[in-house]
């Protein structure tokens, strides 16, 4: 069964919660980061003017493993419908004048080659090979992010520019998505509940830090915020190879001995290409911090 077909059966079925009357229900193919494709479904009332989208891939592969039938999976989005609406006066009840978004305006990054049309239709800065986007934060916990990403449209609207959004962002951001730091020993020993102690022989073993905010959503972002990563390089007392895990973390490894970035490159897109979704790739390329310089080496 192809996934047209099954969404075909979902949308049909769901005529018996979401009667033609009072809803529709239509499917489509959204456009998500680094220009990857999701088949949703979206239910609205015909007086509403919000309403959400449903992703449906896990659904499908769920029904193509009978681990769920059709009439379940049904039941499912109606549940996800039904908490959509118990929240509704609270998403309609969010204004985006620039008074009101002012204080919730945040960036991202995601890869600039991956994403041309997308940033074709909304202001961003180059950093590096990335782009730095801009974003309304609406809620946020480690269960996601609400936000709304800021088009062309939309800054028309505020008449505000680019660089003006990046200052408020700059000072926003870390405020919304504090910083978290760990080393990659701790957090393994910790997921394995053991002692993360190092002993006496391991001691000059360089550690590698997981950069991230402490919703773990993303995380690499706090690569630009302000002077976090030449702090951190001053601390130990060293320069820095910064490795993009994905758009949620980032790994920075203290700089013990010279290290070629192209190999390193290789080595995040070997893993990139096999251990991470296409849609949550930050980049292929391995970056270098030097403290004396200030600045970020490709």
């Amino acid at each position: 069964m192809t996934k047209q077909q099954f969404i075909e059966l979902v949308t049909k079925e769901l005529e018996k919660f979401f009667p033609y009357d009072n809803y529709t229900v239509q499917s489509d193919i959204f456009i998500k980061n680094n220009n990857t494709k999701r088949l949703g479904i979206i239910i609205r009332r015909k007086d509403g003017i919000i309403a959400p989208t449903i992703y449906m891939e896990n659904f499908y592969d769920d029904y193509l493993q009978k681990k769920m039938t059709l009439a379940e999976i049904c039941s499912q989005i109606n549940l996800i419908y039904n908490k959509f609406e118990t929240q509704l006066q609270r998403y309609q009840s969010f204004s985006i004048e620039f008074s009101s978004c002012q204080s919730k305006i945040t960036y991202r990054l995601i890869s600039q080659e991956h994403n041309e049309d997308f940033l074709g239709n909304i202001p961003y800065l180059s950093f590096l090979n990335l782009a730095i986007t801009f974003h309304i934060v609406f809620e946020c916990s480690t269960n996601g992010v609400e936000s709304l990403c800021i088009t062309k449209q939309l800054q028309q609207k505020w008449q505000i520019t680019t660089e003006a959004l990046f200052q408020l962002a700059k000072d926003n951001t870390p405020r919304h998505f504090p910083i978290t730091i760990d080393t990659m020993e701790h957090a393994i020993c910790e997921y394995l509940g053991i002692s993360s102690e190092r002993q006496e022989d391991e001691t000059d073993i360089p550690s590698i830090y997981i950069f991230s905010n402490e919703y773990g959503i993303n995380g690499a972002t706090v690569m630009i915020y302000p002077d976090v990563i030449h702090r951190f390089a001053e601390e130990q007392n060293r320069n820095l190879y910064i490795i993009p895990s994905s758009i949620h973390e980032i790994l920075v490894i203290p700089e013990y001995e010279k290290k070629s970035l192209s190999s390193l490159s290789k080595i995040v897109k070997q893993t990139n290409d096999s251990h991470v979704s296409a849609d949550e790739v930050l980049s292929n390329q391995a970056y270098y911090y030097d403290r004396k310089e200030k600045k970020f080496v490709v």
